[in-house]
């Protein structure tokens, strides 16, 4: 998969898939929040979007970079076969790189809440 530079005003947000998963804490924004503005965004972690440029994942990093008055972001396309298949990618993306200890922590109420919302969709799609 490409990964290129793109307007972050290109980009949209869904409040359903920006909800699927718990938002940084304030102390974990703040840090990130620092990080990028000393570092920039690394091409290595781009902003995951669908076909429609929606979000999928790095709605946080998006928001700081939109904050930060960055005009330009990484993004990496990613195509599904339907909805339930994009909720599926977030709800799994999330819960695999936090159990890897990478980026912030989810504790164990919010791993499940997680896995229930993934066993939901799995049963939809």
């Amino acid at each position: 998969m490409k990964i290129v530079e793109m307007r972050a005003a290109a980009l949209h947000e869904n409040e359903i898939y920006r909800g699927l998963v718990p938002r940084l804490g304030e102390n974990d924004y703040k840090i990130l929040k620092k990080s990028i503005k000393l570092h920039g965004l690394y091409p290595e972690l781009p902003i995951v979007v669908n076909k429609d440029l929606v979000v999928l994942d790095g709605h946080a990093r998006l928001q700081i970079a939109r904050e930060l008055g960055m005009e330009w972001v990484w993004v990496m396309l990613r195509e599904f076969e339907h909805q339930f298949a994009e909720q599926e990618y977030i709800l799994t993306v999330n819960v695999v790189r936090r159990q890897h200890g990478y980026r912030r922590h989810l504790n164990t109420a919010q791993r499940a809440e997680m896995g229930l919302k993934l066993l939901k969709i799995m049963k939809r799609k």
